[in-house]
């Protein structure tokens, strides 16, 4: 079984499974997503978190090379909260861009996307497989491949392999 780790926030439960071969340790001025990060950390200082506390960003670029970057919007019904991941995404949509080439995702304690916005990151990929950076407060980053994230997107039309 893949190594675990678990944190909760708010009354939710994360828990992250490490795929063996997939997690990288990423650091330097190599990083990848050069210039995500920082539009990401700035994105996650917008965040309306009253009810969590839990401030994301998230900055995206999309295949023509435009930046689009997100913040978490909670509401007090929690069914009407959108993520980070989410806003970024329709922003990008709304603008006619139909495909992200990579992603970053800042939060303090470095947290994965949840479920929700991992399968409508597999419907703007295209197809693609592209590198999602999850970065958090003290620097560190951790770099997969969407598929390496949810690796049995949900699909019509698509059976399972």
């Amino acid at each position: 079984m893949p190594p675990r780790s678990a944190s909760g926030i708010g009354g939710f439960l994360f828990v992250w499974s490490v795929m063996p071969g997939g997690l990288k340790e990423e650091g330097g001025a190599g990083r990848p997503g050069g210039g995500l990060r920082e539009a990401a950390l700035e994105a996650s200082r917008r965040a309306y978190a009253p009810w969590s506390g839990l401030s994301v960003g998230a900055a995206l670029e999309d295949g023509d090379g435009r930046r689009f970057t997100g913040c978490n919007v909670e509401n007090s019904s929690f069914g009407g909260t959108v993520c980070a991941e989410r806003v970024a995404l329709l922003k990008m949509a709304s603008e006619g861009g139909r495909r992200f080439e990579r992603m970053y995702v800042y939060s303090g304690d470095g947290l994965p996307p949840c479920g929700l916005c991992l399968q409508v990151m597999a419907e703007f990929a295209g197809g693609g497989d592209p590198p999602v950076t999850i970065g958090d407060g003290a620097g560190r980053e951790r770099t997969l491949p969407l598929g390496g994230l949810l690796p049995l997107a949900f699909s019509l039309g698509r059976p399972v392999p």
